[in-house]
Order: structure tokens, then C-alpha cells, then sequence
């Protein structure tokens, strides 16, 4: 019976939340306007998303020249769940309420979000066309001018077309147009802080205009000059009509522009954005890694790294980057992403001083796991000036151990050494058929009786350890006669 009556109830509801609606679309034929109201906002009520009782109540405002009350509803009709003819009416009303409040950056949001929502095309030349008018003059004597600048710019004659653009600002000094037009100009011969400072005085009146905007951020950000460059990325992003292709476009170089000046917050919002726009692409993914490195999100930034390891495979940068997040973490996993760096990089031309770090690092692990063939095929990639004392001794113990005698000769003689590592240079030359040498190298340390012990205990040195004793030893003199002990 319970489950009747639940399923009685669902199907009730709707009836029950269209009941106003329906009554006031009834008061609203007969012309009741005031009734149809009372209805109309006791649906909205009930149903919050009751868009087309919000699509009426606006009709019904506009009607009576409430126009801020019939902005407000046809916006709420516009967000609701609204039939589709009059959710483009909504459109269209709600635009022209903002129209007759005539702030053109409302404007312009308006008819973008018209576009945009209901592909509807004649918001964009709703857009174009209060451009046009604003970049315009009603002064004759200017727009002359800007004629003849157009005439000359055409004809090639850049100078002169610019002399007569500054004669119709003048003429007119909210006169818009000509300033764009030497902005380009300027652009074209290169000068591009000229250009910046003619397409500003556009681009501050009209932050909606995207060419203005967008040629000044580009301007800004290739001259890594990133607070202005964001701000002219952000009204492209804010007002233009633009395809996902560009959206990815400003969205990436405005995270680049917010992660340079420090807004790490914003630059991840948009990083995220653009990655969401186009999964394949590494660039946002870099910016997110750094930007959870920045704030020591570790697990997020191995996790963003390890994404763009899958779509760029052995990259030396995102190697290093893993590695080192794990190496600062405490964890062992770092020694696979360094060798994976090894292999990677150790080959190059030119290999950043970070990355010979990260190789003494990774060699200094296999040298404690005695991997000695391991840790040699790493520092042979590593400048001897990057390698501190006990790294050349290691390197010299590495390559004894790999029976590489003359290379184990040349690090352990080029260090400081103490008595026990001096030990380790006579048996690499003992080994490289030196013994002279590795006798000498005995001999200036036999006097130490600790490390004369340990010579003794190893089985290659004693003999030669012994040898010197030997030779150490008096030599007994001859016994003398009793006559000559009395004399």
C-alpha cells in the first residue's frame, strides 16, 4: 500500500507544480495580468526552475515598463528548464532589457551567451556592429581623414597613411578606429611598443573588441611582460566569440601569464580548463605539475607528471621532476625515474647542471647497493670537476671492483687520500702489474700499525708488506774477539 502511494505521489507531482503555471497562462490569454502574476510567482515557488512561468512573469513586467523586474525574470527563464521557443524569446528580451540599460560590456556578455547557448548568429553581428559603432565618429572632418588614411595604407604608403590617421584623432579624440589602425601599422614595421601603446587606448575603451585584445596580449606576453598580457587574455576570454581551438589557446597562455606573476591559484583553474579541452596536450599538464610542486602537492604532482610520461614517453624533464619529487619524499622509487633520466639524457649535446646532479645522486645509491658496474656507466656521463673527494674514491673502489685498474688508478691518485684508501691505490697497481709502485705506496704507510694489519690480512698485499718488513729488519754485525774487546 506504502509503495502505491509513493508512486501515486510521483506521478501527481508534476500535475501539482504545473498547476500554476497553467492557471496563469489562462489569466495571461484573458489580459489578468495582475491574476496571472499571483499564479505565475506561486508556480516559480512550488518549481524554482520553472523557467517558463519565469519567461511570463517577465512578459509581464516588460508589458508594464518594469524593465529591471523583466530583465531579472527573462534571466531566471533563461537558467530554468524552459521550452525552447520561449527560452529563445527569453534570449532575445532579456538582451534587449539589457540593451535599453546601454552599459556595452553587458552587452556584449549578453549576446555572447545568446550565441553561444543557442548558436543563434545574430548576436554576433548584434556584437560586430555596437563595435563598429563605438570605434566610430560622427565628426565629418575625421572621418575624411580616416578615409584617406585607409586610401594611403592600401597604396603601401605607411607613413602618410599614419600622418593622416593622427589628423582624424585629432579631429576627434574618442575617435577609436585610427589608433587601430596605427596600432597594425606600427606592428607591421615591427615596433611593437608602439603598436602596445596606439591598441591600449583601443582596447581600455572597448575591453569586449577582441582584435584590439588580443594582438596587445600577444604583444605583451612575447615581451614576458605577463600582468598586462593577462589582463588583455582575460577580456579576450571574458567578451570574445571563440572557437575551443582558441579558447585552449588564451587559457593555456593566460595560466603561463598567471603562473609567472604568482597567481598560482588562477593558473591552475585555467590550466585545468584547457587540459579538459584537450586531453592529449602536455602544456596545461606542465603547468599543473608545477604548480602542485609550487605547493608541494606532491601525490597530485607525480600523478599530473606520470599523465604526461604516457602521452610524451622519457621525457628527461618529466623523469627528472618524478624522481626528484620522490627523492625529496624519501622514497626509493626515485632511482628508476633517475636511471630512466640516465638513458634518457646522458647522451646529450648540452645537459643541465640539475640533471648531473640528479645523476651523482642515483650513482651514489647504486655505489651503497654495490652495484658497481651500474654506478661506473653513471659517472662516466658525470664532469670530474661535479665530483666531490669521496666520490672519486668511490669511483676508484667501483672501478677496482669492476677490475678496471687504470681507471681505478687515476681517480684514487687524483684524491686525498687516508691511510686505509691508500691501500686501495697499492692493490690497483699491485693488480696493474706495478709493483714498484704499489711497494712505495706500502712503504710510506708501513709505519701506521693499523694499516699495516689490514696490509697483512689481505692476501695480494702481504707478500709485498712482508717483503718491505723484511728489508726493514738490521743487519746482525759480525762478533768481535775477545782480544779486540780488551784493547
Amino acid at each position: 500500500m506504502k509503495t502505491k502511494l509513493l508512486l501515486l505521489t510521483a506521478f501527481l507531482l508534476p500535475a501539482v507544480l504545473n498547476a500554476g503555471y497553467s492557471a496563469g497562462r489562462s489569466y495571461y490569454t484573458k489580459k489578468n495580468y495582475d491574476k496571472a502574476k499571483e499564479e505565475f510567482l506561486s508556480a516559480v515557488e512550488q518549481n524554482p526552475k520553472d523557467g517558463n512561468s519565469y519567461f511570463f512573469l517577465g512578459e509581464i513586467e516588460k508589458n508594464a515598463g518594469n524593465f529591471k523586474e523583466a530583465e531579472e525574470y527573462y534571466r531566471l527563464a533563461i537558467e530554468g528548464n524552459t521550452d525552447k521557443r520561449f527560452k529563445n524569446f527569453a534570449y532575445w528580451n532579456y538582451n534587449l532589457m539589457v540593451e535599453q540599460r546601454g552599459e556595452p560590456k553587458d552587452i556584449v556578455i549578453a549576446y555572447k551567451t545568446f550565441y553561444k547557448n543557442m548558436n543563434n548568429h545574430e548576436s554576433v553581428k548584434k556584437i560586430d556592429s555596437l563595435i563598429d559603432k563605438l570605434l566610430w565618429t560622427d565628426n565629418q572632418n575625421a572621418q575624411n581623414f580616416y578615409k584617406e588614411g585607409i586610401a594611403l595604407k592600401e597604396s603601401g604608403k605607411k607613413n602618410e597613411a599614419m600622418d593622416s590617421f593622427k589628423k582624424a584623432s585629432s579631429e576627434d579624440s574618442a575617435f577609436l578606429a585610427p589608433h587601430y589602425q596605427i596600432g597594425m601599422i606600427l606592428l607591421d614595421l615591427n615596433d611593437k611598443t608602439g603598436a602596445a601603446r596606439e591598441l591600449s587606448i583601443v582596447a581600455e575603451k572597448l575591453p569586449f573588441y577582441y582584435g584590439a585584445n588580443r594582438i596587445l596580449a600577444d604583444i605583451y606576453f612575447s615581451q614576458n611582460s605577463f600582468s598586462s598580457a593577462e589582463k588583455y587574455y582575460s577580456n579576450c576570454i571574458i567578451y570574445g566569440i571563440i572557437t575551443s581551438d582558441t579558447e585552449y589557446t588564451l587559457l593555456l597562455k593566460r595560466a603561463t601569464c598567471r603562473y609567472n606573476i604568482k597567481n598560482y591559484n588562477e593558473a591552475l583553474e585555467d590550466a585545468v580548463k584547457a587540459s579538459n579541452l584537450r586531453k592529449t596536450e602536455t602544456d596545461p599538464l606542465f603547468i599543473m605539475s608545477a604548480i602542485y610542486i609550487n605547493n608541494s602537492d606532491y601525490d597530485k604532482a607525480v600523478s599530473t607528471l606520470k599523465s604526461i610520461d604516457k602521452l610524451l614517453p622519457n621525457s628527461p624533464q618529466v623523469l627528472f621532476q618524478i624522481g626528484t619529487i620522490y627523492y625529496k619524499q624519501n622514497k626509493t622509487e626515485y632511482v628508476t625515474y633517475f636511471d630512466k633520466l640516465f638513458n634518457a639524457a646522458s647522451t646529450s649535446e648540452e645537459i643541465p647542471d640539475k640533471f648531473y646532479k640528479a645523476f651523482i645522486i642515483n650513482a651514489n645509491y647504486h655505489f651503497s647497493q654495490k652495484s658497481y658496474s651500474q654506478f661506473t656507466k653513471i659517472i662516466s656521463a658525470i664532469p670530474e670537476k661535479m665530483m666531490d673527494n669521496q666520490m672519486k674514491i668511490n669511483a676508484g673502489k667501483a672501478y677496482l671492483e669492476t677490475l678496471n685498474f687504470k681507471k681505478s688508478i687515476y681517480f684514487l691518485s687524483s684524491s686525498t687520500l687516508t691511510g686505509e684508501n691508500k691501500l686501495l691505490l697499492a692493490l690497483a697497481y699491485l693488480k696493474d702489474n706495478q709493483r714498484d709502485k704499489c711497494k712505495q705506496i706500502l712503504s710510506e704507510i708501513k709505519n701506521d700499525s693499523a694499516i699495516k694489519t689490514m696490509a697483512l690480512d689481505n692476501k695480494n698485499l702481504k707478500p709485498v708488506m712482508l717483503e718491505i718488513i723484511n728489508e726493514d729488519k738490521p743487519i746482525n754485525e759480525p762478533v768481535k774477539s775477545p782480544d779486540a774487546v780488551s784493547q
